[in-house]
């Protein structure tokens, strides 16, 4: 087996590589069933798949020229794609699609599935509710309501975003609404996550005396309330969030942020990108996408941030034995990477250990891991070493 490890600098820009998209349409929603199967829609109807890994892009028939504003997969085979006014779907991965219903003067914005069976796809003054994997769709009436965006941490808990700062939530499916919070100036929200049912996001951007702001705020404890999130700046426009882990998430719009600490703190990658990134996803805790306006594809399979090439690494620390059964040795070689924290996560970015070395040693236990790759982060002030190991 082979086993690299990198050395990055945080906000360095070379990670995130453009991928040819063959098109000059705006792509608004990308979406991966795996790490290899993933879809971009966009204006016109375009749906592009990659099979590969985002290494190509093909174009699919999407059956409409309407703009397709977001897409779902609740499994392999079956998926979802939306324009304002028409519900498309797929039965065979993502190969051919047909519009299966038309829902007009709605201006359907979002669909979102919890499991493989229940969806929501909303809009204004309108939810479709499926409880059958989209065979048959419930239309609901909600008046007043305009959906900007939407989320569902279970059948019953959802979320939506309004216009002028408001976040409404329901608890009884959507039956009923309340407000969950008012920021209280003019602006609007334009996305949100939840990393579990308690803990979420939303970010957008709001407008005061000539001045406008991008900003991001988050609940710990299911919306009852919401507090800033470690980011708001003048001149910046946010348009997508999401969170491979509890703790790494990434945000996209004007610029490309990422976070390591649950939203505590947000690191601007510097992606020197011009075009408008309007939607992002990660796969694993390396690998993510931002497509975007004009054809817009980009990939990272480094996390966002730029490596230097294994060889500098490879002098400034030892990991051994690798693979490894019981105990892991980590030597730190380079001084300037001694009194740091070492983070063991997952390759979808769950963090199973951590540890906090002083000296120029560390000893730790990985009997109790499951089979598979992992990624070691050390880390401090300066600099972030990145290392895989196999646990037998």
């Amino acid at each position: 087996m082979i086993f690299t490890s990198f050395i990055f600098l945080k906000g360095n820009s070379q990670s995130w590589i453009r991928q040819e998209s063959n098109i000059n349409t705006d792509l608004l929603d990308i979406h991966f069933i795996n790490q290899e199967i993933g879809f971009a829609v966009g204006n016109n109807g375009v749906i592009l798949k990659t099979s590969d890994g985002g290494n190509q892009w093909v174009l699919k028939s999407s059956g409409t020229t309407n703009d397709l504003v977001s897409i779902c997969f609740p499994d392999s085979l079956t998926g979802f794609a939306i324009s304002s006014s028409e519900v498309l779907k797929s039965t065979d991965g993502g190969e051919t699609w047909q519009v299966k219903d038309t829902v007009l003067n709605t201006n359907l914005t979002h669909i979102h599935f919890v499991g493989q069976d229940t969806g929501f796809i909303v809009g204004r003054g309108r939810m479709l509710i499926t409880m059958d994997k989209g065979a048959s769709w419930i239309k609901r009436e909600i008046p007043g309501l305009s959906f900007n965006n939407f989320w569902a941490t279970d059948s019953k808990t959802l979320y939506d975003n309004e216009t002028d700062f408001l976040i409404l939530k329901s608890t009884d499916g959507g039956e009923n609404w309340f407000v969950s919070h008012d920021y209280g100036v003019v602006g609007n929200w334009r996305d949100m996550f939840f990393t579990s049912k308690e803990v979420g996001y939303v970010l957008g951007r709001g407008t005061a005396q000539g001045f406008s702001w991008g900003m991001i705020v988050k609940t710990t404890n299911g919306g009852n309330d919401w507090t800033l999130s470690g980011y708001k700046e003048l001149d910046s426009y946010l348009n997508s969030i999401f969170f491979i882990s509890d703790s790494v998430g990434y945000v996209v719009g004007n610029k490309v942020l990422k976070t390591e600490d649950a939203g505590e703190s947000w690191i601007d990658l510097n992606c020197n990108e011009n075009s408008e990134l309007t939607s992002v996803y990660f796969t694993d805790l390396l690998t993510g996408y931002i497509v975007g306006s004009n054809g817009t594809i980009l990939k990272t399979d480094k996390g966002g941030i730029s490596f230097t090439s294994s060889p500098v690494a490879a002098t400034s620390i030892k990991l051994y034995p690798n693979p490894v059964n019981d105990i892991l040795h980590i030597e730190l070689i380079n001084p300037s990477i001694q009194n740091s924290e070492i983070s063991i996560y997952t390759i979808t970015g769950d963090l199973s250990a951590k540890h906090i070395v002083r000296g120029d040693q560390a000893f730790l236990k990985v009997a109790d891991l499951h089979r598979g790759f992992y990624i070691v982060s050390i880390t401090n002030k300066e600099q972030t070493v990145c290392l895989r190991f196999y646990k037998q």
